[in-house]
């Protein structure tokens, strides 16, 4: 048996497991982040180091979508942000926004009957580019591009 960790976006990383996964926070090229936060084309995955406008935080899976409390999906999506960034409120400061897609029950008899993935992801409130990854951002200032 063997374990490969890998970067989502296939950027290089030259490092080691132990400083991937030792320092708390994994470095940007192991995010997914996406150029846009629509995700409906299915976004090419970009380096969280690099100019991106949304950040996945985890994904899930609804097996009855129709009959799944959608606040709640986004509560829990919450909490797992706020874990994730290491900020109790994680858009408290009103610069970051938490998002899910999708935001409610698909409205297709076809995706309704399930399963499907939801995917937990931040994005910043007013659309602007990020340049780093959110990951442990902790108290510190959301930074932007430019």
């Amino acid at each position: 048996m063997a374990c490969v960790l890998t970067p989502a976006s296939a950027a290089p990383y030259r490092g080691t497991v132990r400083a991937t996964l030792g320092a708390g926070v994994p470095p940007s090229a192991y995010g997914l982040c996406w150029p846009t936060v629509d995700l409906a084309g299915l976004p090419r995955a970009v380096d969280c180091g690099g100019p991106h406008r949304g950040q996945l935080m985890a994904t899930g899976s609804l097996a009855e979508p129709a009959a799944a409390d959608f606040a709640a999906v986004l509560a829990s999506c919450r909490a797992v942000t706020a874990r994730l960034l290491l900020r109790g409120d994680p858009e408290g400061s009103g610069d970051l926004v938490v998002r899910t897609d999708p935001a409610e029950p698909p409205p297709t008899r076809r995706f309704a009957q399930g399963p499907i993935t939801v995917a937990c992801f931040v994005s910043t409130a007013d659309g602007r580019e990020l340049d780093r990854t959110l990951m442990g951002i902790g108290r510190s200032a959301v930074r932007y591009t430019g």
